[in-house]
């Protein structure tokens, strides 16, 4: 989520369509255990609660976006 592009985004999607702002309040169906959970990027979020719903946990995810990131999953999911 850019928080300066949300409003040009909900002004697009009209009544149209719902948006759902990934973020790190949102029930994903993953514990989120990192010091600042806020600094997330919705794209990292996205990664930890596909790989939990496709493939279950332990997993581990490699993004190669703009940058390569790395996400561990422990086999402790929690909600």
């Amino acid at each position: 989520m850019v928080p300066t592009k949300n409003s040009a985004i909900s002004k697009a999607a009209h009544n149209k369509a719902q948006v759902l702002w990934l973020d790190w309040k949102l029930k994903l169906g993953v514990t989120i255990d990192y010091p600042k959970p806020e600094s997330i990027g919705a794209d990292r979020l996205a990664n930890a609660a596909a790989v939990v719903e496709l493939y279950g946990s332990p997993a581990i995810v490699v993004d190669f976006g703009t940058a390569v990131t790395f996400r561990c999953g422990s086999e402790r999911r929690r909600s």
